[in-house]
């Protein structure tokens, strides 16, 4: 069977339609981490620059605290990009595995223990 994208796009669709708030929150996160990432070495290259051409202690303590915040924030957006992969990733699945187990026969247990987790 030839998996087209066509197919590909309508499962995403189906299994993550549902989420779309989460999902556009995921995709935030992972722009804003990326946006961090590309922040932190432009400053590190003023507080190099500044220190080069002898600028004061109090500027250059400032360059270090800011900084210091974007390797920090980089770190909270990581861990926050992370928890968001992991919960569309198993309400997905939930999903999956639900629209799955309607599907198959169930001889030992009825759609509605399979739905709701009672036996």
């Amino acid at each position: 069977m030839q998996v087209t994208r066509a197919h590909y796009t309508q499962l995403l669709s189906q299994y993550l339609s549902p989420q779309w708030g989460r999902v556009l929150g995921l995709a935030l996160l992972l722009f804003s981490g990326i946006g961090l990432e590309l922040l932190s070495p432009q400053i590190l290259r003023s507080f190099i620059d500044a220190a080069r051409d002898g600028d004061t202690l109090q500027n250059l303590a400032l360059a270090a605290g800011i900084y210091t915040g974007v390797l920090v924030g980089q770190q909270i957006v990581a861990i926050a990009a992370r928890y968001a992969t992991e919960l569309v990733a198993w309400f997905a699945t939930t999903i999956l595995n639900y629209s799955s187990a309607m599907m198959s026969p169930a001889p030992l247990m009825s759609r509605r223990s399979v739905c709701c987790g009672i036996v």
